[in-house]
């Protein structure tokens, strides 16, 4: 019985946090800190990177995202945090439409390393890792959080204060 219980326990934790399909396989764990400082050393290795959509500049023939770099939860979802990692260039070989792929977009992106392109962030001179982008992942936006009052154990919608905390209980 308690064998049942363990395999139990053990498939709902691994069911848990899973990848997308499309994210899904084998990559090097490299950090764009360390990309950035050896570019010829990693070229052509394959990475899982995401984060914030900083700008989108469509070409002719290619799409260059622009991102904030960000650490990735268990399902590939960038975890939304003051923390950055730097930033990288995702390049897709198609167009892509800015309204969707808007600034402040979670994005996560697969593909082999193709060195580092000179930019600028401001005045700051840049070298952007560039990843050749072979499967993506564009995450909705959580909902927002509601108040803290949804949280009140006593919460009522029928008593006379509800959009604000009891002072009792939050001084």
């Amino acid at each position: 019985m308690i064998h049942f219980a363990i395999v139990v326990l053990v498939l709902l934790v691994t069911g848990c946090a899973t990848l997308p399909p499309e994210l899904d396989g084998a990559v090097a764990d490299l950090r764009v800190q360390e990309v950035r400082l050896e570019p010829a050393r990693f070229e052509g290795q394959r990475v899982r990177w995401g984060g914030t959509i900083v700008y989108v500049e469509n070409r002719a023939d290619s799409t260059l995202v622009e991102m904030v770099a960000r650490e990735l939860d268990g399902t590939g979802r960038p975890v939304e945090s003051d923390v950055s990692q730097g930033r990288f260039i995702a390049r897709f070989d198609r167009f892509l439409e800015p309204e969707i792929y808007a600034p402040g977009r979670l994005l996560t992106v697969t593909g082999p390393l193709a060195g580092t392109t000179a930019g600028q962030i401001g005045d700051f001179p840049y070298d952007f890792p560039v990843v050749e982008v072979t499967a993506s992942r564009l995450w909705q936006p959580l909902p927002m959080r509601r108040g803290y009052y949804d949280y009140d154990p006593f919460y009522s919608p029928w008593r006379p204060w509800p959009y604000y905390a009891h002072p009792w209980y939050y001084p």
